[in-house]
């Protein structure tokens, strides 16, 4: 399940965020950030999670060519 969660953060960065804005923007301190990247957290707790998921669905659907 974690990769899941790095796989998010992945997708927030091609379209073109910083860590440290995908974390500002997560409700995440930036270490928490690295540690989730670095599978010291396996997942994001409460409210951090759901504005990672929201997020990242976002930045996967501006990736997305135009149809």
């Amino acid at each position: 399940m974690d990769s899941d969660w790095k796989e998010r953060v992945l997708w927030c960065e091609r379209a073109g965020l910083s860590r440290s804005d995908i974390a500002d923007l997560c409700g995440l301190s930036y270490s928490s950030l690295g540690d989730l990247m670095r599978g010291a957290t396996r997942e994001p707790r409460g409210m951090a999670a759901v504005k990672l998921w929201q997020l990242s669905e976002q930045m996967a659907a501006a990736l997305e060519p135009a149809a």
